[in-house]
């Protein structure tokens, strides 16, 4: 789709001489859908995550971030999102992530939304 996009666009621009070669693949192509959350992936099994966990625990230099790590895993938030909890963001029985802390190339904002979607209205 892309490349024919890439194409058109050349061809448009007089920059191709030629017919596009991508024109109507992408009705060939056959994609996957988006799995479900039965479909998460899990990059550590629970013995991997508690060993980590552990680690940190243990480590004389870098036990201080221990809860953190422990925050991280069992919440599974980014840590972004974790640097911009706030209270308000916390009650009894669940904790709500509408927002985190990115780079914007100067320093460190605070931005609505999560990475996997556009921001909360």
């Amino acid at each position: 789709m892309h490349l024919s996009a890439c194409c058109k666009w050349a061809k448009k621009s007089e920059l191709l001489d030629i017919a596009n070669p991508f024109e109507g693949m992408a009705a060939e192509v056959k994609v996957k859908k988006a799995g479900t959350e039965e479909d998460e992936v899990f990059p550590f099994t629970r013995e991997e995550r508690d060993r980590i966990i552990h680690a940190f625990v243990e480590d004389h230099y870098y036990r201080r971030y221990a809860p953190l790590i422990q925050f991280l895993f069992f919440t599974g938030c980014r840590p972004s999102e974790a640097l911009a909890l706030q209270w308000k963001h916390i009650n009894r029985s669940t904790i709500t992530f509408e927002r985190a802390v990115v780079y914007d190339g100067e320093g460190l904002v605070l931005k609505d939304g999560l990475k996997t979607q556009g921001s909360i209205v």
